[in-house]
């Protein structure tokens, strides 16, 4: 029978061009200033010049003190700016119109202001033009965009500010009390405002906004969709995606649970997916291609939920005890996503990972139940794997049996290139693996694992089977 792997729960594998193949090494790009560690990121393309800037905030882990630093795209250091002391691991938001940006968290005593790639300053509040109404003083609390307005979440109330240039003008009657206290809020691609409380979801369309100096809008609602902490949903090519107890919602029709860990048989060569609840382990942060969903502090790797092309791989390195915990990620002018870790920010480039994360030869895993008609039984003789990393190693398992054989070389196979370590690095021809086992069974748990980063594997696997015998039956 043939197996299709690419809908497999996929471990270090990518898909690329319509096909399968292990991901790039991570490399670092920048490390934290020791002894602080991340606890957030992004970055923000200027408007005018394309320019990307990344902002990282760094915070000491013994006064607890927290840094902003503000880079090129490049890494150079622009400017910092002294935090003060903050909660650990602060949940921080930032907002971007005309060219401004504001930075907000429920932890700072005021927010942040300057001009994207500029320096920062205390967000003082700028008095209404109306004369009816009084500004307020800028309050800490989650921020966002929205159209040209830029809402903070304080508690259960979301403030807008005025229309106008400068985006530090709030006033008493622009505030929108909601059921339960505001986690998560950013602005979809539908242009909705989705605020994301203790007490449910809750959306106001776009066109609330253009109705002068208030926010008027009809508030809807999303049933059965519940959030239990900030990082909990985020919004990237046009799709909203929101962490609930067995995998991840996507809203829109009729906001179907996705089972981001599908495989449960038996393991040999993947990592173990046991969350029992992602809304509590998991923090999901968006892309230039989709989500990145980290586990910060109870799991050894994250999720790459990557919508372009249609996959979701579990991303981890070969050392075991080395524990991702994703704070932020960042991108390049390119749309490349970087990824904001505790001590670095990570890029996948190359054919290998950081020293530190252990062994160059990543490795790859497809895992998959396979199902066997009703009431029979099939021997397993054969998986068959077809692959262009001549000279690797390739392995299967099936049910608890693991197999490992060497992808066959020739001698007239081209040498493309040797690794700085001198390895050589072999042509990249698919070639047939044939993995022999003798395992009975009435369904079929299969892993396949390919190493060598970037090295491709046939989406299709060739698993050999011998049905029931004829005079084969229960014993009694």
């Amino acid at each position: 029978m043939r197996i299709d792997i690419s809908n497999a729960e996929l471990h270090n594998i990518v898909k690329r061009k319509g096909g399968l193949e292990v991901r790039k090494g991570l490399l670092v790009a920048k490390a934290a200033t020791y002894p602080a560690k991340y606890v957030a990121g992004f970055s923000v393309e200027s408007p005018f010049t394309t320019e990307v800037w990344h902002y990282l905030f760094e915070q000491d882990a013994t006064t607890s003190v927290v840094t902003l630093r503000v880079y090129t795209e490049d890494f150079v250091e622009m400017f910092t700016h002294d935090l003060g002391a903050l909660d650990r691991n602060p949940v921080i938001t930032h907002a971007v119109a005309n060219n401004q940006i504001m930075i907000n968290s429920p932890s700072f005593s005021t927010p942040l202001y300057g001009l994207v790639g500029g320096g920062i300053i205390p967000a003082v509040k700028t008095e209404s033009e109306n004369p009816d109404t009084t500004a307020l003083e800028i309050m800490p609390g989650h921020i966002c965009s929205f159209g040209d307005r830029m809402p903070i979440a304080q508690g259960n109330v979301v403030y807008f500010n005025d229309p106008g240039i400068d985006p530090r003008t709030y006033v008493s009657q622009n505030a929108l009390p909601l059921p339960g206290t505001v986690y998560d809020m950013f602005q979809g691609d539908d242009g909705a405002l989705y605020m994301f409380t203790s007490a449910g979801v809750f959306f106001m369309a776009q066109d609330a906004i253009g109705k002068g100096q208030r926010v008027e809008g009809f508030v809807g609602g999303i049933p059965g969709l519940q959030v239990t902490k900030p990082r909990n949903a985020a919004a990237s090519n046009g799709v909203v995606a929101v962490l609930q107890r067995s995998g991840i919602a996507i809203l829109g029709g009729k906001n179907q649970v996705i089972d981001i860990a599908p495989y449960k048989g038996p393991r040999t060569y993947s990592r173990a997916v046991e969350i029992d609840d992602y809304r509590l382990s998991g923090q999901i942060y968006a892309t230039a291609e989709g989500f990145i969903v980290g586990f910060r502090g109870s799991e050894r790797f994250f999720l790459d939920f990557n919508l372009r092309e249609g996959y979701r791989s579990y991303v981890w390195p070969l050392l075991v005890s080395w524990n991702f915990n994703i704070v932020g990620c960042l991108r390049s002018s390119e749309n490349d996503t970087l990824l904001v870790d505790e001590n670095y920010v990570y890029l996948y480039q190359g054919n290998a990972d950081a020293t530190h994360l252990g062994d160059a030869n990543t490795y790859g895993v497809a895992a998959i139940d396979v199902d066997v008609p009703e009431g029979l039984e099939s021997l397993v003789r054969h998986a068959v794997v077809s692959s262009d990393n001549a000279g690797q190693v390739v392995s299967a398992m099936v049910g608890h049996t693991g197999k490992t054989e060497t992808c066959p070389t020739k001698s007239s196979d081209t040498v493309i290139g040797t690794t700085e370590w001198g390895t050589t690095i072999n042509g990249r021809r698919f070639r047939n693996t044939r993995l022999s086992f003798s395992e009975r069974m009435t369904n079929i748990p299969l892993e396949i694992a390919v190493t060598g980063p970037t090295r491709r594997v046939e989406a299709g696997v060739d698993v050999r089977t011998k049905g029931q015998g004829k005079r084969r039956g229960d014993k009694r």
